[in-house]
């Protein structure tokens, strides 16, 4: 059977509950319309900010009484004098200081490469803002000389999570899968070998490839790569990410196009652990959104407060093996000028085998999918600073399937789920950050989890950096189901625990 005639039985599969995609589609587009309220919102803001400098500059301001205008020009002219090695503390005026500032080539890498969406995640709130700027400290970078055009960046991750009436090396159910309980494991050991591509909007060509060795490497695994080599709980090698991308200048902006294997769009939490804010994951996270993506992806920047995106990819969290089912991925990313309040909307569509994050009792997770389905799935991410030293973060996740399988392995013609998140984050003198999470996840038909019902769970972290790099969270988390008792092997509905990381970064 043809891929078009897979595609119509499917979608002749959803009648039978099509009033459950008319309500999960409602309240996307109920969600989408509020997103839209705060993006219209935070562009008026923009213009007025934008507006009031412009005025201001119009009009120079007269020198005082006896001071003669040939003095100032005298002074302009020192100024236009001296070179860039005379003034080496001068610095290019900043967006809205006498004008937008265009988009301008960098000798050094851009601070933004981190190949998903940059819906102003939490680590890049810390780390001061700047283009040019490198991530993390370079330790590699230096001691390796790699040579200019080139960057190589890792960090490696180790940590556990002790839950209240787990046995050891068991499963710990919605906090973190790749970890076994009441265990110390190695997460992450990451190293990114990286072509950036150019700041600014020239022609240029780039590449990226990402090594991941830990437990983490059966989270990310997308089905049909290293299959026999990548198993729960156990420290594996994974290439996450590879690909390549070009640049071009497209109007007054850079189109970008990128192909092969790479995060996903969707969500707020980051895979690479020095970009998300704890070391526990949430529900959305865990089970209601794709890790990887395998396609073609494009990036237009049209100006440096819009990013848009559009991606003609793989069934998500799945390789080239097993074949190709064509689905779309796009969205959009909007930055307000003053670079306070980033609104990112995403969508992925098409027949998919997505991935389901189940227990099966025998404390494996990532149970294999087994059948193709039409899934739609879409993300919405609203962040604000509220000052220099607080900041929130929303997410909202919903989602829907025409045939996947319930929690008690039966056949369903349609399953539905959806979520909301939210993270506060405070900062306490430059070494120490107190953040708070919470998050829901609805699972009526137990479809993404293997247990029907609603999840929620309540964090209290802190966030230690004496150096640049090293990096120490410990935090305390209190989960709940609701309908289900997914906890301590299938026993309770509720669960207490602790847990800390370690991060060095090079």
């Amino acid at each position: 059977m043809d891929w078009a005639t897979k595609s119509s039985a499917i979608s002749r599969s959803m009648s039978p509950k099509a009033s459950v995609l008319r309500a999960c589609l409602s309240k996307s587009l109920a969600a989408l319309l509020f997103l839209a309220a705060v993006l219209a919102a935070c562009a008026a803001e923009t213009a007025v900010a934008a507006a009031a400098p412009s005025a201001q500059s119009s009009a120079k301001p007269a020198a005082p009484q006896g001071q003669d205008d040939d003095e100032d020009d005298d002074e302009e002219d020192d100024d236009e004098s001296e070179g860039p090695d005379d003034a080496p503390g001068t610095k290019a005026p900043a967006p809205g200081e006498g004008g937008a500032m265009p988009l301008q080539p960098s000798a050094q890498p851009p601070a933004e490469s981190v190949p998903v969406i940059p819906a102003r995640r939490f680590a890049e709130i810390e780390r001061a803002e700047g283009e040019g700027e490198e991530r993390g400290p370079g330790l590699l970078q230096k001691w390796l000389d790699v040579p200019d055009g080139m960057r190589v960046e890792g960090w490696i991750e180790a940590g556990g999570d002790w839950v209240a009436h787990n046995a050891k090396n068991r499963p710990n159910f919605g906090v973190n899968d790749g970890n076994p309980a009441q265990t110390v494991a190695l997460n992450q050991a990451y190293l990114i070998v990286e072509k950036p591509l150019t700041d600014g909007t020239d022609w240029s060509w780039g590449f990226r490839f990402d090594n991941l060795f830990g437990v983490d490497a059966d989270v990310f695994r997308p089905e049909g790569l290293l299959d026999n080599s990548v198993s729960w709980g156990k420290p594996s090698w994974l290439p996450v990410q590879f690909y390549g991308e070009m640049r071009a200048p497209l109007g007054e902006g850079a189109f970008d196009v990128k192909a092969g294997t790479f995060y996903a769009l969707q969500g707020y939490e980051e895979g690479m652990a020095p970009y998300r804010p704890l070391y526990s994951t949430s529900y959305l996270y865990n089970f209601a959104r794709p890790a990887t993506y395998t396609g073609v992806m494009t990036t237009w920047r049209p100006n440096k407060q819009w990013e848009i995106y559009n991606g003609f990819i793989n069934s998500p969290d799945h390789w080239l093996q097993g074949g190709w089912h064509s689905n779309y991925a796009g969205g959009f990313s909007f930055d307000s000028e003053d670079e306070k309040t980033e609104v990112s909307v995403t969508f992925t569509a098409g027949p998919s085998t997505s991935r389901q994050f189940i227990f099966d009792g025998a404390g494996v997770f990532g149970a294999p999918p087994d059948r193709l389905a039409n899934t739609w799935l879409v993300s919405e991410v609203l962040t604000h600073e509220l000052s220099d030293s607080l900041s929130i973060s929303l997410e909202l996740l919903q989602g829907v399937s025409s045939g996947t399988r319930d929690a008690a392995g039966a056949g369903s013609s349609a399953s539905h789920w959806s979520g909301q998140g939210g993270w506060l984050s405070y900062d306490i003198g430059d070494d120490w950050a107190v953040i708070v999470r919470a998050d829901r996840l609805h699972d009526p038909a137990g479809s993404r989890t293997g247990f029907k019902g609603d999840f929620y769970e309540a964090t209290l972290g802190l966030r230690y950096e004496p150096t640049e790099w090293l990096m120490v969270r410990p935090e305390i988390r209190q989960d709940v189901a609701s309908g289900a008792r997914p906890y301590s092997d299938g026993t309770k509905g509720s669960q207490s625990s602790v847990g800390l990381d370690v991060m060095i970064r090079f």
